[in-house]
């Protein structure tokens, strides 16, 4: 066992390579229109949103010569769409895995023997030569790959949770202001994730008694832990008879209400709230209570605010009424000092 990982992923993109990758599974036909785009007007719609990226650093500017800036909303498509290629690729180069599994840049796989191994590694870094891989090499019959902890035995490979040294267990406090919400949707996505992972109860058992060690760490009651596992458990084991689709209505109005979370006073805000809901508005409205809470971001605005001429990568696209036809594409920013 074995993985691979893509050095630097977003920066060495090759961005006109893919872009064409793009292109030619878009456009099959010559006279094909992309939600009225021609396959020039798309070309320079993407090339607008990925090139020329301007970096500010110490009052100076840079210019991003390749690859796509990091948090760039179109960075992880272009980043799947290339990986894929690049896996598409693979058998072609020889000594294909066993086993190839993908997630991003990380590459999972299984060989017969080292040699096979390290000859696919050797041609998996000659695909394209704005990509370097890194690997990473089973240990004592054990390979981390993203949090994920694979072990042989003689039954095969068992999978179970993995985490980093640095761990230590420090999660939300019992005794902080935050909405009982919060709590329970972490206590229930670690159970989800132990539960998705481990590849056997024992396994899943033993995750379980470390997430009650870790909460309990953290001044949670062992009542409401139990009681978290237990609705957890109840979703997945017990068969509850499913609701009658002829019962349910579109009719009904959707109310989303935000409110700002001050402790005690928002909980029982809240229950008086869906108390008048279920009892007069029950079979006209749907309320849906999102508690506001602050962050550190709130008090400390760490980022340098820009003028907006100095944004970029910002494209408009002014349609015709029908919206396929008479599209004019213009970029707002045309030089930037």
């Amino acid at each position: 066992m074995c993985s691979f990982d893509v050095k630097s992923l977003f920066t060495n993109i090759p961005v006109d390579f893919t872009v064409n990758l793009i292109l030619n599974k878009v456009f099959d036909d010559k006279e094909y229109k992309f939600h009225g785009l021609k396959r020039t007007e798309l070309r320079k719609m993407l090339n607008w949103t990925c090139k020329n990226t301007v970096l500010q650093f110490n009052d100076n500017y840079y210019t991003q010569l390749d690859g796509v800036e990091m948090g760039s909303p179109i960075a992880p498509l272009m980043a799947d769409v290339f990986m894929n290629w690049l896996v598409d690729n693979v058998n072609k180069i020889g000594c294909a895995p066993d086993i190839l599994c993908r997630y991003v840049d990380d590459i999972f796989c299984a060989f017969d023997s080292k040699d096979e191994m390290d000859k696919f590694f050797y041609n998996l870094n000659k695909v394209h030569s704005s990509v370097s891989f890194s690997k990473e090499v089973e240990a004592d019959g054990q390979l981390t790959y993203l949090d994920v902890l694979l072990t042989k035995n003689e039954k095969g490979i068992e999978t179970t949770i993995y985490r980093k040294n640095t761990h230590t267990g420090l999660y939300n406090k019992w005794e902080s202001l935050s909405p009982i919400q919060y709590t329970k949707s972490v206590k229930q996505s670690l159970l989800h994730r132990s539960y998705q992972i481990c590849s056997s109860y024992q396994l899943i058992h033993k995750e379980f008694q470390h997430i009650k060690s870790c909460f309990l760490s953290n001044g949670y009651p062992d009542w409401f832990i139990d009681k978290q596992i237990k609705i957890f458990l109840n979703k997945r084991y017990k068969n509850t008879p499913s609701k009658n689709k002829q019962e349910r209505t579109t009719d009904i109005r959707r109310i989303l209400l935000y409110m700002p979370y001050l402790g005690e006073t928002s909980v029982q805000l809240e229950k008086e709230l869906r108390n008048f809901f279920r009892k007069y508005l029950k079979k006209l409205t749907q309320l849906t209570l999102i508690h506001r809470t602050h962050t550190i971001e709130d008090y400390f605005k760490y980022k340098d605010k820009q003028a907006h001429l100095e944004r970029c990568n910002v494209a408009v696209a002014a349609c015709g009424e029908n919206g396929r036809e008479g599209c004019e594409i213009s970029s707002p920013v045309e030089n930037i000092g």
